[in-house]
């Protein structure tokens, strides 16, 4: 186990505490080691919280009538405790060993309450939306003639996403009623609130429905725990280091060639190695028995981006450039001291060479022939600067118009649309800063790669400088965002889109000819299985609209796919 210092413990107990709602939730969760503290005892009484009661001083304090220690003992690192670490555990659920023994989840319509029906649902046929609630039961039967002892019971629902091998969670919630716990704790207000009371409670069908304050699943006997989740609306901003808005948002389900985006309901037993084998004394912590099923989950459909954070951190890059070639001009002349003023010399990329706020212009030329020689005569191609939106499902249908202005009439011989893909992947690092379509669109315009072109070529003008001058270094910070900025990969893959001319008009003004068009696509047959357009962490991924215009003259738009 890694060696952690104080100051890490210190941080990560304070951290903890603030959020933890009882020492059952702690006990159960982080307070605990991939491997047995040791507590291997039946006795009832021990598996029982502290008492509390009011101190015989004046004071309003409170102490425990039990002496403990676990509560002063400083916490583990995260990543070194049980629920972190279930995905690398052993797994026992395939195995011989707990072959009698069987676990299965169940989903409900409404809230599970003992003593009424439930109304079964078939979750590989619906979907859940941000706030809504997950209610279903697991049960377990051990149908062996042995009673089967297990460490602790996890009743979960978790966010994943998978990039290759990688997996990372971006979405943990414990349910400790259906989870096992010191005491066991009201689902419902009219529940008993004797949080001990561990009398035999059964269902409408016969069925246990709680352990025990000891650990022990009874031979031949069957056991069903409801669970109740409220799927949150935005994920925590401790989901995301760099505290990214649109890092935060609740993902859609996804399933593509590169990555996964899952939701699960998973049930786990815990249990040593040794206590699971029979052997000799092996306190490693491995899943004895597990179920797991698949929810998927449709975000909200507004999508939110924040622009101008990658141009930001460009100009920070930019200026740093500057502020090292001054000092390298500063050692050549010999001079002691050059003020370094930020004069504004950075290159600022506009919105575009030709058109404002409002539009998207091109140039372009068409070949023109004049007697005994052809020339070229130059247009311009306009179209409101505007995001497209479209919901897969939907016709898909989208109008683009677009005007075209000549000193002679236009000779257009092509159209065509097309949608550049763009993925954007970071499988072990997360990406730090939000991406926005203006910025690719920037980028694609330009003939680069975005964010790898421009930062590689940013970073090795940094590195030139760190070597050739003796007093200069960079921020390191501006270095940690670029590292993490260039292990990102980039990927975009253009898609060709069914298209055609609907109208077109033609008029002169003044001594100018105006030709205006409506290009029309479908869009229905590309994305009916397409990922929505979405940012986290490790991946986002974009799309642009692409208005071809006589094969070499590109238009760019931003394309939201809800």
């Amino acid at each position: 186990m890694a060696a952690t210092t104080q100051e890490d413990h210190k941080n990560e107990q304070e951290d903890i505490w603030s959020i933890l709602p009882s020492y059952h939730m702690f006990r159960s969760t982080v307070s605990l080691s991939v491997f047995d503290v040791g507590d291997d005892t039946d006795d009832e009484d021990s598996y029982f919280p502290p008492l509390y009661s009011p101190s015989l001083s004046d004071s309003s304090t409170v102490e425990s009538t039990r002496s403990s220690n676990i509560v002063d003992q400083p916490l583990l690192p995260a990543k070194h405790n049980v629920t972190n670490n279930m995905l690398s555990m052993k797994n026992y659920t395939h195995n011989e060993v707990s072959s009698q023994f069987a676990v299965d989840i169940q989903f409900i319509r409404t809230i599970g309450e003992i003593g009424k029906p439930n109304e079964l649902v078939d979750v590989s046929n619906c979907s859940f939306k941000p706030g809504s609630t997950v209610n279903g039961f697991f049960t377990f039967r051990n149908s062996s003639d042995r009673p089967v002892k297990f460490d602790h019971l996890y009743v979960m629902l978790e966010g994943t996403i998978t990039i290759g091998t990688t997996r990372k969670k971006f979405l943990e919630m414990m349910d400790m009623s259906a989870s096992w716990s010191f005491g066991r704790i009201n689902r419902l207000l009219y529940e008993s609130n004797h949080s001990n009371d561990w009398s035999n409670i059964n269902d409408s069908d016969g069925i246990r429905l709680a352990i025990g304050p000891v650990r022990i699943i009874k031979p031949k006997t069957t056991y069903k725990l409801y669970f109740t989740f409220k799927l949150p609306q935005r994920l925590l901003d401790t989901a995301c280091s760099s505290q990214c808005t649109s890092h935060c948002a609740m993902p859609s389900s996804l399933k593509t060639e590169d990555y996964t985006i899952s939701y699960n309901v998973s049930a786990r037993f815990i249990s040593t190695n040794s206590r699971v084998l029979g052997t000799s004394s092996d306190p490693e912590y491995v899943i004895f028995k597990e179920a797991c099923k698949e929810i998927h989950v449709v975000s909200s459909s507004n999508y939110e981006e924040e622009e101008e954070q990658l141009e930001k951190f460009e100009q920070t890059a930019r200026y740093e450039i500057e502020r090292g070639q001054l000092l390298r001009l500063q050692a050549a002349r010999n001079v002691l001291s050059i003020p370094l003023e930020y004069k504004g010399s950075l290159r600022k990329h506009k919105e575009d060479s030709l058109g404002g706020k409002d539009e998207v212009t091109k140039l372009a030329s068409f070949p023109v022939r004049k007697r005994f020689f052809v020339s070229k005569v130059s247009m311009k191609i306009c179209t409101p600067r505007k995001s497209y939106f479209f919901k897969p499902g939907t016709a898909g249908q989208i109008a683009i118009p677009l005007t075209i202005s000549s000193s002679t009439k236009p000779s257009v011989k092509s159209f065509k649309i097309q949608i550049e893909a763009v993925t954007v992947k970071g499988p072990t690092t997360a990406i730090p800063i939000e991406i926005s379509h203006k910025f690719i669109i920037r980028e694609l315009d330009a003939g680069r790669t975005p964010i790898v072109s421009i930062f590689s070529k940013l970073r090795q003008e940094i590195e030139q400088l760190e070597k050739s001058v003796e007093d200069f270094q960079a921020d390191r910070n501006l270095w940690k965002t670029l590292k993490l900025l260039l292990s990102a990969a980039v990927d975009v893959k253009t898609l060709d889109v069914e298209s055609h001319l609907s109208s077109s008009s033609l008029e002169k003004v003044n001594s100018e000819f105006r030709q205006s068009l409506v290009l029309s696509g479908n869009l229905g047959a590309k994305f009916c299985s397409s990922p929505p357009t979405f940012q986290t962490c490790n991946v986002c991924r974009f799309y642009i609209l692409v208005v071809n215009v006589n094969q070499n003259t590109k238009l760019r738009l931003p394309l939201v796919v809800q």
